[in-house]
C-alpha cells in the first residue's frame, strides 16, 4: 500500500477548513476513495507489517508553500500531522550487509554438535558389539550426516522462530537462537535457501547410504527431516503448542543411534531396543534444559515449554529427574561404570541458584551428564 497524506486546516476555523477542501478536492477525493473501500473490503493488515509515520504538511500534492499575506489559514498553521499508515513495502528485517563466514559459524551453532555426535556414536559401538566389524568410511559418512542434520536444524529453527528470538547478549551458546537474523547478519530468505540446500545434501547422502550399504538410512532420514517439520512449523509446530520435548527425544534419542546401527551393521537385526529408553529420556532432558534461558521470550510468543508451562525452577528439577532416570536405565541396560561416570556432573548442577548465571551453569553441567553417559557407554563397548 503506498503512503497517503492528508492535509489539514485549523479544527477551529471554518474558513482553513473549507479552503483546504476547495484548494485540494482531487486529493481528498482520492483519499476517500481509498478509505471507503478499505472499509468495504473489511481489510485488515498482517501483524509484522511496520508502521509508517507520514509527515504531513501544505506542501502535499505540490501545494505552494508561500503562503500569501491575504491568505486566512496563514497564522493558524498547525504544526506537522502524524498519520500511522501500515506498509506492505516495510522490510522486516533491517537489511543485512555482506555475509562473512564468521556469520555462517554463528548461525551452525558448532557446539550443538555434540548433541547429535554421541548418540550417534553409541548406535555405531552398540553396531560393533553385534557384528565384531567397524568401517572408518563409514564413520566419516555418518559425521558428514549428523553436520548435515545440524545444519538444517539449526538454520530451518532460526527461520522458524525468526520472529521471537531474542539475540544478543540476552541468548546463550545454547538457547535463544544464533541471532544471525534478529541482528541483521544474514537475510531471512539466504538462510531458508541454505536449510534446502542443507536438507537437499541430506537426502543425497541417506540415498547413497540406502543404496550403497542400508535401506533403512532413507526412511531415517526422511522421519529427521519430517520430526523437525513437526516441531518447527506448520501446521503442528509442536515446539508451539507443546510436545516439541518428546519430538527431541525421537529425533535425537531414537532415529540417530538407530541410524549410527544400521549403517555400521547393514541392518536393524539384533539392535538391543531397550538402549533406546536412556537415549531417549536424555534427549527429553536436554530439551527441557535448554529451553530455561529462554522462558520469558517463550511466554511472550505463547510457546509452550516445560519452563512456561511449570516454571523455570519446577522445570529444572523435573529436568534433573529426567536425567537421573537416564542414567538409570543407562546403568541398567547398558553400562554402570558409564552411569557413575556421569553423575559427577549432575551432583554440581543440584545447586539450584537463581539467575541466568546459575541458569547457563545449570545447562552446562546437564548436558555434560548426557553427553558422559554416552560416550563413555560406547567406549566402555568398543574398549
Amino acid at each position: 500500500m503506498g503512503q497517503r497524506a492528508v492535509a489539514n486546516g485549523h479544527p477551529g476555523d471554518e474558513r482553513c477548513g473549507g479552503d483546504e477542501h476547495q484548494r485540494q478536492p482531487g486529493f481528498f477525493q482520492r483519499v476517500q476513495a481509498g478509505e471507503d473501500r478499505r472499509q468495504r473490503l473489511g481489510a485488515r493488515r498482517p501483524l509484522e507489517e511496520r508502521l509508517v509515520v507520514v509527515v504531513l504538511d501544505d506542501r502535499a500534492e505540490g501545494v505552494d508553500r508561500r503562503a500569501r499575506p491575504q491568505d486566512p489559514c496563514r497564522n493558524h498553521r498547525q504544526p506537522a500531522h502524524f498519520l500511522a499508515i501500515p506498509s506492505l513495502d516495510a522490510p522486516v528485517q533491517t537489511p543485512a550487509g555482506p555475509v562473512s563466514l564468521r556469520h555462517w559459524i554463528q548461525a551452525s551453532r558448532p557446539l550443538a554438535q555434540a548433541n547429535l555426535a554421541a548418540p550417534t556414536l553409541l548406535g555405531q559401538a552398540l553396531a560393533y558389539q553385534a557384528t565384531g566389524r567397524f568401517s572408518g568410511a563409514l564413520l566419516g559418512a555418518l559425521f558428514a550426516w549428523t553436520v548435515l542434520d545440524q545444519l538444517v536444524i539449526v538454520w530451518a529453527n532460526d527461520y522458524a522462530d525468526r520472529d521471537h528470538d531474542i539475540g544478543g547478549s540476552a541468548k546463550t551458546p545454547f538457547s535463544g537462537g544464533s541471532g544471525v537474523l534478529v541482528e541483521g547478519k544474514i537475510r531471512p530468505r539466504t538462510l531458508r535457501a541454505a536449510a534446502l540446500v542443507a536438507y537437499g545434501l541430506l537426502l543425497a547422502l541417506g540415498v547413497g547410504l540406502a543404496l550403497t550399504r542400508t535401506v533403512w538410512a532413507l526412511p531415517l532420514t526422511l522421519a529427521a527431516g519430517a520430526l523437525l517439520w513437526a516441531y518447527s512449523f506448520p501446521p503442528l509446530r509442536l515446539s508451539y503448542r507443546g510436545g516439541g520435548e518428546h519430538l527431541q527425544g525421537l529425533g535425537v534419542g531414537v532415529v540417530l543411534p538407530l541410524l549410527g546401527y544400521a549403517v555400521q551393521a547393514g541392518t536393524l537385526a539384533g539392535f538391543p531396543w531397550l538402549a533406546l529408553v536412556p537415549t531417549y529420556l536424555l534427549a527429553v532432558a536436554g530439551n527441557v534444559a535448554t529451553a530455561l534461558p529462554d522462558v520469558g521470550a517463550d511466554r511472550k510468543a505463547r510457546k509452550r515449554t516445560w519452563p512456561v508451562r511449570y516454571g523455570p525452577h519446577k522445570s529444572r528439577w523435573l529436568c534433573l529427574a529426567l536425567t537421573v532416570a537416564g542414567l538409570g536405565a543407562v546403568s541398567a541396560f547398558g553400562n554402570a561404570i558409564a552411569a557413575m561416570i556421569a553423575t559427577a556432573p549432575l551432583i554440581l548442577a543440584l545447586r539450584l541458584g537463581r539467575g541466568r548465571p546459575a541458569v547457563v551453569r545449570f545447562i552446562v553441567l546437564q548436558g555434560a551428564a548426557t553427553q558422559l553417559a554416552l560416550l563413555a557407554w560406547a567406549a566402555f563397548i568398543v574398549f
